[in-house]
């Protein structure tokens, strides 16, 4: 018989794989930043650790910092911190953007609505003009007003409502427990 998980076993869950990794992680060597004013003999760097040495002024970098690494028993320049936003999209060009592309929607959906104005009823038809559609297309097939649709049942490769046996099996499905949920954990 089919489980539900129920959203206090998904908590519960949630619970037991946070404190699964906070271990695996706490465990884990880290790799971590220094700044230091130069870089300290390589017998007594840490291998885990990347050096920052503070650009000089001349480099025209105020705020930046060039990255060191020990690799095969040597320190070596792996990069620095100064970030290159040119690519990057500024504020400005972003709203613009948006702008632009709420103004093209809003003219879509006018041009959208103009063309279908002729599927409705005129306010000379009738009270309920506003909502009386005359005709439908769905696919190649045309639905006229007074149409009845009669929609199948559905199946495990096509759409459709639900048969009373389907229901019946969905009502069966119950809910898993606390206990079960732990279990899988054992």
């Amino acid at each position: 018989m089919s489980k539900l998980v129920t959203l206090e076993g998904l908590q519960k869950l949630k619970e037991k794989l946070t404190e699964q990794m906070t271990e695996a992680i706490t465990e884990a060597e880290h790799l971590k930043y220094k700044i230091v004013e130069q870089l300290p003999n390589v017998s007594e760097a840490d291998p885990n650790t990347i050096y920052l040495v503070k650009k000089t002024a001349a480099d025209g970098e105020s705020n930046a910092y060039d990255e060191y690494f020990v690799i095969s028993d040597k320190f070596e320049h792996i990069g620095d911190t100064k970030a290159d936003l040119t690519d990057y999209a500024k504020t400005a060009d972003v709203i613009n953007k948006i702008a632009t592309a709420k103004s093209a929607a809003i003219e879509a959906a006018k041009q959208y609505t103009d063309g279908k104005s002729g599927d409705y009823a005129t306010a000379e038809q009738g009270e309920a003009a506003d909502t009386a559609v005359q005709s439908v297309k769905i696919g190649s097939i045309e639905l006229k007003k007074g149409t009845t649709v009669t929609i199948p049942e559905a199946t495990s490769t096509a759409a459709g409502a639900m048969s009373a046996t389907d229901k019946k099996k969905l009502n069966e499905i119950t809910e898993a427990t606390i206990a079960e949920i732990d279990a899988l954990f054992e």
